[in-house]
């Protein structure tokens, strides 16, 4: 039976392996999942029926930490012998890589959730594109979330365009329509969202889904907010996600999402679908993804979205059909799509519509599950038989 080893840095990062375990499972292989000590590692290593290895790893750069993280990988790969590493998330991504270089696993796969270096400047952007490089150089072959993620890899020369490959259309798993459904909401089902955080009935809504970070886009959310609340007096903006040491919003700026009175803030919630549900209108002002799993997740539910024209939102949003893509950094440019929406309801409910076929259409989850089967298939094919290669990933001109 051929042995898999999944590698993560965080558990909340498993969620990107739901459904895909099985499916592999079924397949014929025999899944391992490893990354730092969590309680949702137990509990999913438990739901998927899989066994399970806790190694603490840092997502910053922390030498000593990172080297004592490197030889644990190492010690677990020479010791359980796995014929694939499957890495991702960048620490997870790098360690993992070397650590089955150093242990001679045959088959070494890399998947580019995001591109971290995009949003950094200086010394902490040049450090940070040697990190990318490096794990590209280590792996067999890299597995871009996305269209435009393999495209920056290819053109800012990070790695070879011959080792990347992207599933479908892309994401990062695929997306389940039947739970992200418009019409598994009930009306009983809103309400209570409603009542719970304060949304006035009948007010138009506007929500963000996800972390509170600069790098999100918060603050241009903000404040295209504060242009728009004083045009829209019945406008309400739900805001859901959870807020982070790293990359922190400004106190000023939480502080309004936490008291403005026609602001509802959250939290990070454990099903996200009765907020979606409540909205009108999804505004993810990010300044950089992988793949936005939000953009298709509002998109299933026949929401029409505001994003901004980056890495990652461009291959989630079909500008012009499905939303509308602005600059990011700026937040009059943000408020202006969101007013328009706003103006032209018909518009915003037909873009909703599109948008579910859209996600219907090409972002099936066993579709994405059986490319990357198929590149573990052809891998292990090709290192058992190198004079049996045969590349099919396109040219750096085709990326570029």
């Amino acid at each position: 039976m051929i042995k898999l080893i999944h590698v993560l840095t965080v558990p909340q990062s498993l969620v990107f392996l739901k459904g895909q375990i099985g499916y592999m499972k079924a397949r014929g292989l025999e899944i391992v999942v490893v990354s730092s000590p969590g309680e949702y590692l137990e509990q999913f290593a438990a739901q998927e029926q899989v066994a399970f290895h806790a190694v603490p790893m840092t997502r910053k750069i922390t030498p000593f930490k990172d080297l004592l993280s490197l030889f644990r990988l190492y010690d677990l790969f020479r010791k359980q012998r796995p014929d694939i590493v499957h890495g991702s998330t960048p620490k997870a991504g790098l360690l993992s890589m070397l650590g089955a270089k150093l242990a001679r696993v045959p088959v070494r796969v890399y998947t580019a959730r995001g591109l971290p270096f995009e949003s950094s400047k200086g010394k902490r952007r040049f450090v940070m594109k040697g990190i990318e490089g490096f794990t590209c150089l280590l792996a067999h072959k890299i597995i871009a979330v996305g269209p435009s993620v393999a495209r920056v890899l290819a053109c800012e020369e990070i790695c070879s365009a011959t080792k990347i490959a992207v599933i479908g259309n892309g994401s990062s798993n695929g997306l389940n329509a039947d739970k992200f459904n418009p019409s598994f909401n009930g009306a009983d089902k809103l309400k209570a969202f409603r009542q719970k955080h304060g949304i006035p009935e009948g007010a138009r809504t506007i929500g963000f889904v996800g972390r509170l970070v600069r790098s999100k886009g918060v603050h241009e959310l903000i404040d295209a907010w504060n242009i728009l609340k004083r045009e829209f007096s019945s406008l309400h903006l739900l805001v859901v996600g959870p807020t982070e040491e790293e990359d922190p919003v400004e106190a000023k700026v939480l502080k309004q999402i936490q008291t403005d009175p026609r602001i509802s803030y959250t939290g990070e919630l454990s099903d996200v679908v009765p907020a979606y549900g409540v909205m009108d209108l999804l505004v993810l002002p990010t300044h950089r993804e992988g793949f936005s799993n939000v953009l298709i997740e509002a998109g299933a539910m026949g929401m029409a979205v505001v994003a901004t024209s980056v890495t990652g939102c461009i291959d989630a949003v079909e500008n012009g059909k499905t939303g509308v893509l602005v600059p990011a950094r700026d937040a009059v440019a943000l408020a202006g799509a969101i007013r328009m929406y706003l103006k032209n309801g018909d518009l915003r409910r037909e873009h909703g519509r599109t948008a579910r076929e859209r996600v219907l259409k090409h972002f099936r989850p066993a579709d994405i599950w059986e490319g990357i089967y198929q590149v573990y298939f052809g891998l292990l094919q090709e290192r058992e038989c190198p004079r049996n290669r045969s590349d099919r990933s396109r040219s750096a001109e085709e990326l570029c």
